[in-house]
C-alpha cells in the first residue's frame, strides 16, 4: 500500500488549550480511503483468480505453479493503519488508542481496539466489499489530545480468508455473489482444516482383517470405540473394498488451537457449533470441541466427491446439512482434516444450493490450493467427480437447478432450501 498525505476525512480535532494553540496535530496516512479499495488478498492470489477458467486449470496442474501459489499462505493481507503526530517539542509521547468499526449498511459497530505506541497499527480478518471507519486517538495522561479518523472500503474479492495460528485453510463461505444477486452472509459459516490432529497412532486394516476379527471373538480386545468402528465395517456399513481406520488409542489428536487461536475463533468469529466431518478413527479421544464446552460439538462423518453420490454418502450429506437448517447453530465452523476435500464437497454443495455461479464454485474449491501445494489435488482426479459425476446426473439447466434436485434426492424439502437461503442469503 503507497503512503498518501491526502485525508478523506478532515483528521484534527484538538481538545482544551491544547487545541487553541494547534499544537498537536494528528493524520492518518493509511489506508487511503476514498476510492481506493483495500486489498485482503495478496497480489500473487489475485491474479491467479481473474485468471479465465482454462488457464487457471492449467496453472494448477503445474507443480511449480502450485508451490508459488501456497508461498502466500491461505491468511488475509493484514490491513495497515498508519499515521503521523506532530506534538509539542520536549512533550509527553502519546498512546495511541486506534478503534476499528464496521460501517455497512444499516451498521455501525466497533470491531476492535487496540492501543499502539508507535505510528501503526495492523487488523486483519476484515470482511470483504464492507465499509469500515478507522479513528486514531492521541491520548495523554488519560486524556484525548487529537483525534483523526477516515473511511475505506475493501476489495470485494472471494474468498475471505480468515488467519487463526495453527489451523490452516480458515475462510468464510460467505460474501461470493449468488442467486439473484444476492450476497452471502458473511460471519455464519467458515471452513477450515481440522481444529486439532487426528490421533498419531492408526491402524490401516482391510474390510476382510475387520471381519476376521470380529468372527474371530477378538473384538473383546480392543476398546469400546474400536470394537464400534469394526462392527460398522463388519456389518456392510462401509464397502468391502475400501481401507479403514481404526484408532488403536485413546489419545486425541494433539492440539492446533493456541490461546490467541481460540480467542479469535471464541470471540471475534463468535463460532458456536463446531461440525466436524472426520471419521471415528480421526476423533478418537474426543467429547467436545478443541474450542471448548462453550461450542456445541456435533460429530457427523462426512464423504466426499463422487461419494456424494453414492446411498451412504447421501445419507451422510443429509446429516450434515441439517445441521445448517438449525438457526441457533450459527456461526459455524465445518471441516475434515485438511480442510479441502470432505470439507470442499460440503461447500460446493451449499453454494451450489445458494446460486453461486459454476467459476465462483471452481475458484472456491481451488482456493485449498493456496495451503496444499500437491498436484495430486486436481481437477480431472477429484473436482470434476462431483461438479460433473455426480451434478452432472441431475435435471436442471444451471447447477443450481441441478443442486436443487440433489438435495430432494437426499430428503430434502423445497421448504428446506428456502430456509437454507432465508438463513444464508442477503435480502
Amino acid at each position: 500500500m503507497r503512503l498518501s498525505l491526502g485525508l478523506f476525512l478532515a483528521g484534527v480535532v484538538g481538545m482544551g488549550a491544547l487545541a487553541a494553540s494547534a499544537s498537536p496535530r494528528l493524520e492518518i496516512l493509511q489506508p487511503e480511503g476514498g476510492e481506493e479499495k483495500v486489498k485482503l488478498l495478496s497480489k500473487r492470489q489475485l491474479e491467479y483468480l481473474k485468471l479465465p477458467r482454462e488457464e487457471r486449470i492449467k496453472k494448477f496442474a503445474d507443480a511449480g505453479e502450485r508451490a508459488q501459489l501456497a508461498l502466500d499462505k491461505n491468511e488475509p493481507q493484514p490491513v495497515l493503519v498508519s499515521w503521523r503526530w506532530t506534538g509539542e517539542k520536549g512533550g509527553t509521547a502519546p498512546v495511541f488508542s486506534v478503534e476499528l468499526r464496521h460501517v455497512g449498511v444499516g451498521e455501525d459497530r466497533a470491531v476492535r481496539v487496540v492501543d499502539a505506541r508507535e505510528p501503526y497499527a495492523f487488523f486483519d480478518n476484515l470482511m470483504i466489499g464492507e465499509k469500515y471507519r478507522v479513528i486514531v486517538s492521541a491520548v495523554v495522561g488519560g486524556r484525548t489530545v487529537a483525534r483523526a479518523a477516515r473511511d475505506f472500503e475493501t476489495d470485494a474479492t472471494a474468498p475471505r480468508l480468515i488467519r487463526v495460528p495453527g489451523v490452516p485453510n480458515v475462510r468464510d463461505i460467505g460474501g461470493r455473489v449468488a442467486m439473484n444477486s444476492r450476497r452471502i452472509r458473511q460471519g455464519l459459516v467458515y471452513r477450515s482444516a481440522g481444529l486439532n490432529n487426528n490421533p498419531e497412532d492408526i491402524d490401516f486394516l482391510t474390510w476382510a482383517e475387520c471381519r476376521a476379527e470380529f468372527a474371530a471373538g477378538t473384538l473383546t480386545n480392543r476398546a469400546p470405540w474400536q470394537a464400534k468402528h469394526m462392527a460398522k465395517i463388519y456389518s456392510g456399513s462401509w464397502p468391502s473394498n475400501d481401507w479403514h481406520r481404526v484408532p488403536i488409542a485413546n489419545a486425541r489428536g494433539r492440539e492446533r488451537l493456541s490461546d490467541e487461536s481460540r480467542a479469535i475463533m471464541l470471540d471475534a468469529l463468535g463460532i458456536r457449533t463446531d461440525l466436524d466431518l472426520r471419521n471415528d478413527g480421526e476423533i478418537a479421544g474426543m467429547s467436545q470441541s478443541p474450542l471448548g464446552d462453550r461450542v456445541k460439538w456435533i460429530h457427523s462423518p462426512s464423504s466426499a466427491y463422487s461419494g456424494f453420490g453414492r446411498p451412504r454418502g447421501m445419507k451422510m450429506t443429509k446429516a450434515c446439512l441439517d445441521v445448517f437448517l438449525d438457526e441457533s447453530n450459527y456461526p459455524i465452523v465445518f471441516h475434515c482434516i485438511g480442510g479441502q476435500d470432505r470439507t470442499g464437497s460440503l461447500a460446493f454443495i451449499i453454494e451450489a444450493v445458494l446460486g453461486v455461479d459454476d467459476e465462483e464454485l471452481y475458484r472456491d474449491w481451488e482456493c485449498s490450493g493456496f495451503t496444499n501445494p500437491g498436484n495430486w489435488f486436481c481437477h480431472k482426479d477429484l473436482f470434476l467427480q462431483l461438479y460433473t459425476d455426480v451434478l452432472g446426473r441431475y435435471p436442471g439447466e444451471t447447477t443450481r437447478e441441478k443442486a436443487e434436485a440433489y438435495f430432494r434426492d437426499c430428503g430434502f424439502t423445497d421448504g428446506d432450501i428456502e430456509k437454507l437461503r432465508r438463513i444464508l442469503l442477503e435480502p
